[in-house]
């Protein structure tokens, strides 16, 4: 199967089969502005970044399991507004 891609990026191997390493070497480009596209976290994120702090002292003081960072990453993002809550 071949992919149109209209001009948008350069065409490779990729294109007629799963080749990841074609794909970045032919389109990769460096980013060479400054960081003034960067935002700051939305609210929802600070919200629960701090509870992630609290859970963190806590689970400090037991010395028990309980959700740590990791956890937090590897839930699905739809997840995340349930973990607020609790």
């Amino acid at each position: 199967m071949k992919y149109n891609v209209a001009g948008r990026w350069e065409s490779g191997r990729w294109n007629t089969e799963i080749n990841v390493r074609d794909f970045i070497q032919k389109n990769y480009q460096a980013y060479e502005g400054d960081a003034s596209f960067l935002v700051g976290p939305t609210k929802e994120t600070s919200e629960l970044w701090v509870r992630v702090l609290d859970l963190m002292k806590e689970e400090r003081k037991r010395e028990s399991l309980m959700p740590t960072p990791k956890l937090f990453l590897q839930l699905p993002l739809m997840g995340l507004d349930i973990l607020i809550r609790i």
